[in-house]
């Protein structure tokens, strides 16, 4: 999903004022052993399971920043299984 990532935060970049931000929750990896469990114990249903990639939070927020972006703001909520960050559209990117 990595070069998804890499095409669709090129768009993203492109449709955004300067300075203009994104946000994005990434759940911890250990969110999809917690959903695996509840999906067997029936406790859940219709879950995207399939959605989950199991994407590292340092993976991204490089992926992200690599693609002309700046952390602004990071914060785990949830008892630490999501994390929120913001970014900012960095205006003088020039892409690879």
């Amino acid at each position: 999903p990595v070069d998804a990532m890499v095409r669709e935060l090129t768009n993203v970049r492109e449709h955004l004022k300067p300075d203009g931000r994104l946000v994005i929750t990434l759940p911890s990896p250990r969110v999809d052993a917690i959903l695996k469990v509840l999906a067997v114990l029936r406790l859940i249903e219709g879950q995207m399971l399939h959605q989950h990639y199991g994407l590292s939070l340092e993976v991204a927020e490089k992926v992200i920043c690599s693609s002309g972006f700046d952390i602004v703001e990071r914060r785990s909520f949830q008892l630490g299984l999501n994390t929120v960050v913001v970014f900012q559209r960095r205006n003088e990117f020039v892409g690879t």
